[in-house]
């Protein structure tokens, strides 16, 4: 019995072990510029359309929130200099073109950006 409660112990501790804290992120605030407008999302499997909102303070805080509607999240990621999250039906997969927009953007503030990485593709388009 002792010996099943140690063994027992011990895979729930491995277990927990294996769960991190999430991240904390900066709140965007009065600091962050805010764009929105329109994104879309090529690769070989899927072609979408849809609102875009991303803010960014620096070339580190970042976020994107890439929706088809108001009730479909598509993409959303969360980042800093030290981590990023991504989070949506987009999430899974290939994350170099999503990298590479977010390096472009964070720099680039221009109305148009396009962005290719890997066989997909992200035009946006925002409104000033």
């Amino acid at each position: 019995m002792k010996a099943r409660f140690r063994h027992s112990s011990f895979v729930i501790l491995l277990l927990l072990a294996g769960c991190a804290a999430p991240d904390r992120f900066a709140q965007p605030d009065a600091s962050w510029q805010t764009r929105v407008g329109q994104a879309k999302y090529v690769s070989r499997k899927r072609r979408l359309v849809g609102e875009v909102t991303v803010t960014t303070r620096g070339e580190k805080d970042f976020v994107l929130d890439f929706r088809k509607g108001p009730g479909l999240p598509l993409l959303t990621i969360r980042g800093d200099g030290r981590s990023t999250r991504y989070e949506g039906v987009l999430a899974h997969g290939s994350h170099r073109v999503w990298e590479r927009a977010r390096a472009v953007l964070a720099r680039d503030s221009a109305a148009s950006v396009h962005v290719a990485a890997e066989g997909a593709t992200v035009d946006f388009r925002f409104a000033w």
